[in-house]
C-alpha cells in the first residue's frame, strides 16, 4: 500500500470514528434533564470541533491522493469506499440531529402548554379576587 493511501485511510477512519462518537452522544441526549443535556452537547461540540480539524487534514491527503496517477485500483476502491461510508454516516448524523430537534420541540410545547394553564389559573383567580363579595353573592342568586 502506498504511504499516501495509508495516510488517507487513517484520516478517513479517524473521521468516521469521530462522526460515530458524535452520533452516539446525540442519541444520549434527553430533553428532560437540562444539566445532563448541556454536558452531552458540550462533549458533542468538542468532538465536532475535532472533526473539523480532521476533515481539513483528510482533505489535504485526499487532494494529494487524487493528484496521483499511478494508484492501484484496489487502493483507489478502498479510499472510495471510505468516502462513501463517511457520506452515509453524515446522513445518519443529520437524521439523528433532526430527531433530537423534534424531541426538544415536543418538550418545549409541553412547557408552553403548562405555562398557559398556569396563566389561565392565575387570571381566573385574579378575576375572582377582583369581584366584590356582593357581586359574587348576586351571581349565586
Amino acid at each position: 500500500m502506498l504511504s499516501i493511501t495509508d495516510k488517507v485511510v487513517q484520516e478517513l477512519d479517524l473521521l468516521y470514528g469521530l462522526y460515530e462518537l458524535a452520533i452516539d452522544l446525540s442519541k444520549k441526549l434527553e430533553p428532560d434533564d437540562p444539566a445532563e443535556t448541556q454536558k452531552w452537547l458540550d462533549s458533542r461540540q468538542r468532538i465536532l470541533a475535532r472533526t473539523g480539524e480532521s476533515s481539513k487534514e483528510a482533505l489535504l491527503h485526499l487532494n494529494a491522493f487524487d493528484a496521483m496517477t499511478m494508484v492501484p485500483a484496489n487502493e483507489r476502491a478502498l479510499v472510495d469506499e471510505k468516502r462513501r461510508m463517511i457520506q452515509d454516516l453524515s446522513l445518519k448524523m443529520t437524521l439523528v440531529d433532526n430527531q433530537i430537534i423534534k424531541k426538544m420541540h415536543s418538550k418545549m410545547s409541553l412547557l408552553r402548554a403548562e405555562l398557559a394553564r398556569g396563566t389561565q389559573r392565575k387570571n381566573a383567580a385574579k378575576s375572582y379576587l377582583a369581584t366584590s363579595m356582593t357581586q359574587r353573592l348576586m351571581a349565586r342568586v
